[in-house]
């Protein structure tokens, strides 16, 4: 398993300028590691990859990685809508040191199942490092299927399954597919690809009698720690994690423990906030959130803006409700 129970969706902080401000970076890093966090991701929908270069992407990759010093796993999102794109900054994020890749589905370019297959395999069979794959339809206009998850899980180095969906019905699938009944494990694999990109299996080695069935599921939402957990997911990747790690920490090791009753309390404690972070697309509210508690993480790169007048107040209002910052007089605040 790349990671147990607890991972932070990483934002990206900026200068006054909107130049990466890697003494923050370091700063916010230190904080996640010290308040237990069990992985960092770098460079994925918080880290606002969509405006970051490449170049910028793998400095901010690397920076993490020295400043985590093997203290908790690190994975790097380098997803894009161009396959040989995606190969080329994952193989320059694992050269760098990276414990996986997060793979984003592509997007505008939507493609066929085939495609998305061929997609992962391609990656999977250029770069060794194992591979997360995220499925975030609101994001990409791509749902990944749970009988297409069953293929692209029996590439060898497709270690997890990171999904945004909300349905519990969906998540049960999963589970019981992918957790509860374990699928096939395959060895690797010599692919012929020919002119048009097509992918075909030439030759699959004989399994190594050692190789043992290793597929992860996660949940992106903050609101489904527990009904995700309880259902037997591996863990989640949290925003809320940003402005209180050890909270989110608390509630997995809560039902690592069995206390679901009390895991379930400090989730609901805390749902008023991450409602008011799902207000406006992330990472704008989340920003704005550390912002609010003096972090200074500066701006969003275009064409994100800032909060709301009207979402800042329900935020700030959230925020000090629990004590995350200090409650102002509202008359007196510029947003």
């Amino acid at each position: 398993m790349i990671f147990e129970k607890t991972a932070v969706d990483l934002i990206t902080p900026f200068t006054d300028t909107n130049e990466i401000n890697f003494d923050k970076l370091t700063e916010l890093v230190n904080f996640q590691i010290e308040k237990g966090i069990g992985a960092i991701i770098c460079g994925s929908i918080n880290g606002e990859f969509p405006t970051l270069t490449d170049d910028e992407r793998l400095e901010v990759i690397s920076h993490v990685l020295k400043v985590a010093k093997r203290r908790v796993p690190v994975i790097a999102a380098t997803g894009s809508n161009d396959t040989r794109q995606t190969i080329q900054l994952s193989f320059k994020a694992r050269r760098l040191g990276v414990d996986a890749i997060l793979v984003i589905t592509p997007y505008l370019n939507q493609c066929t199942n085939k495609g998305l297959v061929n997609h992962y395999k391609m990656i999977a069979t250029s770069v060794k490092a194992p591979i997360i794959i995220h499925n975030d339809k609101a994001r990409t206009g791509i749902d990944i299927d749970v009988e297409t998850l069953k293929e692209l899980s029996k590439i060898k180095r497709v270690k997890g399954f990171l999904d945004y969906t909300k349905d519990i019905n969906r998540l049960n699938s999963l589970v019981r597919e992918f957790i509860a009944e374990k699928p096939e494990v395959l060895g690797d694999e010599e692919l012929i690809i020919d002119d048009y990109g097509n992918v075909e299996i030439k030759q699959r080695k004989n399994i190594n009698e050692n190789d043992v069935y290793d597929f992860s599921i996660y949940t992106g939402n903050d609101d489904m720690i527990v009904s995700a957990s309880a259902m037997g997911i591996s863990g989640v990747v949290s925003t809320l994690a940003n402005i209180d790690p050890e909270a989110v920490v608390d509630i997995a090791n809560l039902i690592d423990e069995g206390k679901i009753d009390m895991a379930r309390k400090r989730q609901l404690t805390h749902l008023p906030l991450i409602n008011a972070l799902n207000t406006e697309i992330s990472p704008i509210p989340i920003k704005a959130a550390l912002n609010m508690m003096g972090k200074d993480v500066g701006d969003l790169r275009l064409p994100l803006t800032t909060l709301t007048p009207d979402n800042a107040v329900i935020l700030e209002k959230e925020l000090a409700q629990q004590k995350y910052v200090v409650e102002i007089d509202e008359s007196s605040v510029e947003y």
